[in-house]
């Protein structure tokens, strides 16, 4: 009995610094994760440095963020230019903000409060990304009777949801 007693505390000491050497890999392991994902951001901030701005009107770098960090990419879906006009108009947020999305040679764009004008390229029949932004923008519209009720503004990076009125 004596020795059951014993092995059994053995094996107690042994597991428990087993758990400790666990640990500390887990520990490393997570310092070192955080670097790598440092080193990407590195990386990128050099990449948006020496690209050419002239060719492309601007970096894609929620597209690289994508390719380092192993997100899936946006896939895109064609729209009728006649289901893309019921998304043209303005939009009330909160305060005066008023948000204008033009319809125009079979593109929507909206003009965004930095002064720049991005393209909304559909996702779904009702969901659209904010192409160029970064962080990235989606916009999905609600639709009640044919017609436009409000869009959901979401920036999954930053935890931002907010909703605009059509006015």
């Amino acid at each position: 009995m004596m020795y059951l007693v014993l092995t059994a505390m053995l094996a107690l000491q042994v597991s428990s610094a087993i758990l400790e050497k666990f640990q500390l890999i887990n520990t490393s392991l997570e310092k070192l994760n955080g670097s790598i994902h440092i080193q990407n951001d590195k990386t990128m901030i050099i990449l948006v440095n020496h690209v050419d701005y002239a060719k492309n009107g601007f970096f894609p770098i929620s597209d690289l963020r994508k390719m380092l960090y192993d997100i899936e990419a946006i896939k895109y879906n064609d729209i009728s230019p006649k289901e893309l006009e019921i998304f043209a108009g303005e939009y009330k947020g909160s305060g005066d903000f008023v948000v204008k999305i033009k319809y125009e040679n079979g593109t929507l764009t909206r003009n965004h409060s930095n002064g720049n004008i991005y393209e909304l390229k559909a996702i779904t029949k009702n969901k659209f990304h904010m192409k160029g932004s970064n962080p990235d923008i989606f916009m999905e519209f609600i639709i009640k009777d044919n017609k436009v009720e409000k869009y959901i503004l979401t920036q999954p990076e930053l935890k931002v949801v907010r909703e605009v009125f059509k006015l």
